[in-house]
């Protein structure tokens, strides 16, 4: 769980490109998902040669997993601050690489792309709807072009999940659920959806995953531009 996977890592060590140095434990997933990926196919991994990871970006999602979010105590009296994202789980072998890749990146609401010849990560976290672009970026003849989501689509306004709850012995459990009420009011009704978040063992940061993951599946629209 998290860093604890002790035979591997003492052979394939993490590596945290913030310091340059190989932790011996992390529950950090920015950092679990570069050494998956970097993980040999014979040990159950991805096989990706560390010089195609975009290092810069496991730095800047490694950040935001540590990031520290006030929450109330899980028995009720007052504050507390944890990190924003962990990753806890068991990385099983009789499942697909990619399949324990996307339960690494469900801990942290993360992304992954491959472009430019390097494969980045991004984790869940607030970026303003802005990038400015030149007339020295626009190499191409193609239009530009917005997508606005399906209006026949029913985005969810409600999400339930399951977890591992490291406090009833990583037991599955439900976080209380994440409702909209502006979303249920505009839509008209309640439409839930639910989720599983097997690597997150805290139930106040599986609440915040799925308020995170119901805002990303609300009506957007996307440009494209051939740069």
């Amino acid at each position: 769980k998290g860093g604890r996977i002790e035979t591997l890592a003492n052979t394939y060590a993490f590596y945290d490109p913030r310091t340059g140095k190989n932790p011996d434990y992390t529950d950090n997933p920015a950092l679990l998902w570069a050494w998956w990926r970097t993980l040999p196919r014979s040990e159950g991994g991805m096989g990706v040669p560390s010089d195609w990871i975009d290092w810069n970006s496991v730095q800047v999602a490694a950040n935001i997993c540590d990031e520290l979010i006030t929450v109330k105590k899980l028995d009720g009296t007052g504050y507390e601050q944890i990190k924003r994202y962990q990753c806890n789980t068991i990385v099983a072998t009789d499942r697909s690489p990619l399949d324990n890749e996307e339960i690494i990146l469900s801990a942290m609401a993360g992304r992954k792309a491959f472009t430019a010849g390097l494969f980045r990560v991004v984790a869940g976290a607030f970026r303003p709807a802005i990038f400015p672009i030149a007339d020295k970026d626009v190499i191409g003849t193609k239009p530009l072009t917005v997508v606005t989501s399906d209006p026949n689509s029913v985005p969810p306004n409600v999400i339930n999940g399951t977890f591992a709850d490291a406090k009833k012995n990583w037991i599955e459990d439900e976080p209380t659920r994440v409702a909209n009420d502006a979303y249920i009011a505009l839509d008209g009704h309640e439409n839930p959806i639910s989720k599983s978040y097997e690597a997150t063992t805290d139930a106040r940061q599986a609440h915040y995953l799925m308020g995170v993951d119901l805002e990303s599946m609300r009506p957007a629209f996307s440009v494209k531009l051939t740069v």
